[in-house]
């Protein structure tokens, strides 16, 4: 049975309509049904979500192109130790974030995937595991929501105390980018072993010296542990 850190309303609601007309009525047969075997005449939300998330992700992947960390397509499914929680530099860009920072010959769990930067971004609201905090919503997409994060470690000014800090990093790449980010923001987020199917937003091989780095963004449809 999983137990689901995270559920994107927003995509399951946006995905539901491409389902076939069968699946759809089945889904809403197979819920009448359990609805009135529990006597309950209101559904319960939480529930409801769920078990709708669950017929969304089963369509995706019989139905679309789906890969996995080391082969993302359209979609990605997959199990790994990913780091995760609530991130923000700012209140306006507070954001859920899971991600794995691996290097190609160190010794660790994540020494398979290589050089890579896997990230998969989301708005606190869809966490289930328990009330997120409050932040500012806006209607930016994933990607720029990620995006932001890298950006703006380039947008102070000459004469900023941490300018220093910040410019090195960035100027070396997203890898460094996030590297830098993850020894300094992202150093209390938990890691756990975590299956998730996500939306692929961005891809892309960075050259950073004699390293080809692997950056992979997502947006979550699911995330839970196993």
């Amino acid at each position: 049975m999983k137990y689901y850190l995270y559920c994107s309303d927003a995509k399951i609601e946006m995905l539901f309509p491409q389902m076939n007309s069968w699946s759809k009525i089945n889904f809403k047969l197979n819920l009448a049904f359990r609805n009135f075997f529990s006597l309950g005449l209101v559904v319960d939300a939480q529930k409801h979500k769920l078990r709708k998330a669950k017929k969304v992700s089963e369509y995706i992947l019989k139905k679309c192109e789906v890969g996995t960390i080391n082969n993302p397509k359209s979609y990605i499914q997959d199990t790994a130790k990913l780091k995760w929680g609530i991130l923000s530099l700012e209140q306006s860009d507070r954001m859920v974030i899971f991600y794995l920072l691996s290097r190609k010959g160190k010794k660790s769990e994540q020494e398979n995937y290589g050089d890579l930067v896997f990230i998969l971004g989301g708005t606190p609201k869809h966490v289930t595991t328990e009330e997120p905090p409050m932040f500012d919503e806006t209607r930016r997409s994933d990607l720029f929501n990620i995006s932001v994060f890298f950006n703006r470690l380039d947008s102070f000014g000459p004469n900023d105390e941490i300018v220093n800090n910040l410019r090195a990093p960035v100027n070396q790449g997203a890898y460094h980018a996030i590297e830098w980010l993850s020894s300094r923001h992202l150093g209390q987020l938990v890691e756990q072993e975590i299956e998730f199917l996500a939306k692929k937003l961005y891809e892309d091989t960075q050259e950073i010296g004699s390293r080809k780095i692997k950056i992979v963004i997502g947006s979550p449809i699911y995330a839970s542990l196993i």
